[in-house]
């Protein structure tokens, strides 16, 4: 009701209405309120989570940099040993071509290679220095063949029989005859098979 102009509290005559309350603005309040505080735990965590997962992603990306380097070497003295057969040169280094007319195999090249004084003998897995830098196969999400350089023999299908080339390990009893077709291939972080290239005849 009104009284000269002022409007009267029908319960309480003769008294003004209490105007509603709102809650304090940051700049009234003294401290940080839980809502605040939650909040930028929260987004100071997704940032370092953030540059944490940058980091891993860049150091993986460069250790399989490393990986592929591995393989591009290897596949340079693959090509290498391919085109001396080719043009009947001696094959470097000498384990890894014919001894007595005889070829080589693949354990005695792999040695020479890798064994000291060879020229890979300072190559060493990027993912884990304590793994070997050759194997057979890729495995899956398996920590044991990361950074592995794989090198696989090709197999033509028979004559008059259509069909791709299979490929296969190869092992240490194989002979590295002339037109031996290889394949260089390395192990990814999570163990996927990259081709780094094919040497046919």
């Amino acid at each position: 009701m009104k009284d000269g102009g002022r409007i009267l509290d029908s319960v309480n005559p003769g008294t003004l209405p209490t105007p509603p309350t709102s809650p304090p603005s940051f700049r009234q309040r003294k401290g940080w309120g839980l809502s605040e505080v939650l909040f930028f735990v929260v987004l100071a965590c997704a940032m370092a989570a953030v540059v944490y997962c940058g980091r891993f992603a860049y150091r993986e990306a460069m250790l399989l940099e490393e990986t592929k380097a591995n393989g591009e070497a290897i596949a340079r003295w693959a090509e290498s040993m391919a085109e001396a057969h080719a043009k009947g040169e001696p094959i470097t280094p000498a384990a890894c071509g014919a001894q007595d007319a005889a070829p080589a195999t693949w354990q005695a090249c792999r040695d020479a290679l890798f064994g000291p004084g060879g020229p890979f003998a300072q190559m060493r897995n990027p993912f884990n220095a304590a793994n070997t830098v050759l194997g057979t196969q890729c495995q899956r999400k398996s920590a044991a063949t990361r950074g592995h350089v794989l090198v696989h023999k090709g197999t033509p299908p028979p004559q008059g029989v259509a069909g791709s080339m299979y490929w296969s390990p190869l092992e240490e009893k194989d002979a590295l005859f002339k037109g031996l077709a290889l394949r260089v291939q390395v192990c990814d972080a999570g163990g996927y098979a990259i081709k780094v290239v094919e040497v046919t005849p």
